[in-house]
C-alpha cells in the first residue's frame, strides 16, 4: 500500500496542487497523499460511523481510527453539528479544526409553494406519506409501515410510496407489508432519479432513519413544498423545528404529527412556514461560504 502512494504521489507532483479534499471519512488516501505531497488535507466527514454498524472500522476502535486520520489531516469538514460533536466526543479533536459546513444551501427563493385544496374540494382526498432511500436496517422503512397501518386502522385514506434500492432490511419489509395486509397501499418504486416530480399538497416526506448525518431529502422536500416528519437520528435535528421531530421508534408520537398535518390546514401552514424559515437561516448559503472562507483562511494560516 505505501508503495502505491508513493507511486501515485510521483505521478502527482507534477501537477503541483495545492490541497486535496477527501470526500469520506472511512477512506485514508486522501491524507495519505498529502503527506507524501507536503501539502494540506481536508476531510469532509459525512458519516456518523460511531452509530452505523456497516462504517464502522475493522480491527480498530472508532475512536482510535478518528485520531489515527486527524493525526495525518490538516482539517475537517462535518456535514452537520451531530458529526462535529462525534468527532470531538470520539476522536477528542479540537472543535476549532472542524467546520460544520452543510452539503446543501438555500434561500428564499428556493422554496416552492404548493397551492392547497380548493375549497370545495373533497375532504376526504387520499393522502401519500413518501419513504426515500434503500430498504436498510438504518433507514428502518419497515417504521413506515407501522405509521401507515395506524393511520388507516384510524380511518386515514393514505398510501404509502418508498423510493429506493433493496437492501438489508428488503426482506423484513416485504414481509411486514404482508403481514399488515398492506400491499393494496404500499407502492415500490424502486430508485428514482426524481422521487418528487408528481409532489402534490398530499404528500408527507417521512424520515424513519435509526441515524443520519445530515438527511439531503429533508431541504430538498421542504424546497418542494412538501412537509417533513423525522425521527431524532442526527442531522435532521439540526434543520427541522421540533413539532417535526420524534423519538426513534416511537410510533405513536410519529403518527401523531403526521396526522396533525393530514387533519389541520392552520398546523401545516404553521409547518412549513416554521421549517422554511429554519432552513433559510442554518443553510443559508451567503452565511456559509463565508464562514468556509474564514475557516479556512485562519486555518491555514496557523497552520501552513
Amino acid at each position: 500500500m505505501d508503495d502505491t502512494i508513493r507511486l501515485n504521489a510521483e505521478q502527482l507532483k507534477e501537477h503541483k496542487f495545492d490541497l486535496i479534499i477527501t470526500n469520506t471519512i472511512v477512506l485514508l488516501i486522501g491524507a495519505e497523499l498529502a503527506l507524501h505531497l507536503q501539502i494540506p488535507n481536508i476531510v469532509f466527514a459525512h458519516e456518523l460511523i460511531n452509530a452505523d454498524e456497516y462504517l464502522k472500522p475493522v480491527g480498530i476502535s472508532v475512536d482510535s481510527y478518528i485520531q489515527y486520520l486527524d493525526n495525518k489531516t490538516s482539517g475537517w469538514l462535518a456535514c452537520s453539528n451531530a458529526v462535529k460533536k462525534m468527532l470531538v466526543d470520539f476522536g477528542r479533536i479540537n472543535s476549532e479544526k472542524i467546520l460544520t459546513f452543510y452539503p446543501y444551501t438555500c434561500s428564499k427563493n428556493s422554496f416552492k409553494y404548493l397551492s392547497r385544496l380548493k375549497p370545495d374540494a373533497p375532504k376526504k382526498q387520499s393522502w401519500k406519506i413518501i419513504l426515500i432511500g434503500d430498504q436498510s436496517k438504518l433507514k428502518n422503512p419497515v417504521f413506515g409501515l407501522s405509521v401507515l397501518n395506524l393511520l388507516r386502522k384510524k380511518g386515514h385514506e393514505v398510501h404509502l410510496d418508498h423510493f429506493g434500492r433493496k437492501s438489508s432490511a428488503h426482506d423484513q419489509f416485504i414481509s411486514e407489508i404482508n403481514i399488515q395486509g398492506l400491499s393494496k397501499y404500499v407502492h415500490l418504486n424502486g430508485w428514482s432519479e426524481a422521487p418528487l416530480n408528481n409532489a402534490t399538497t398530499k404528500c408527507i416526506h417521512l424520515v424513519t432513519s435509526n441515524c443520519e448525518s445530515f438527511g439531503l431529502t429533508i431541504p430538498e422536500c421542504i424546497s418542494a413544498g412538501i412537509p417533513v416528519i423525522s425521527s431524532r437520528c442526527g442531522g435532521p435535528e439540526e434543520m427541522l423545528p421540533n413539532n417535526c421531530l420524534y423519538d426513534v421508534g416511537d410510533i405513536a408520537n410519529c403518527t401523531t404529527l403526521v396526522e396533525n398535518i393530514m387533519v389541520d390546514d392552520k398546523e401545516y401552514q404553521k409547518t412549513m412556514s416554521l421549517s422554511r424559515s429554519m432552513l433559510g437561516k442554518v443553510l443559508n448559503d451567503r452565511k456559509q461560504i463565508e464562514s468556509l472562507g474564514s475557516w479556512a483562511e485562519t486555518h491555514f494560516t496557523k497552520n501552513t
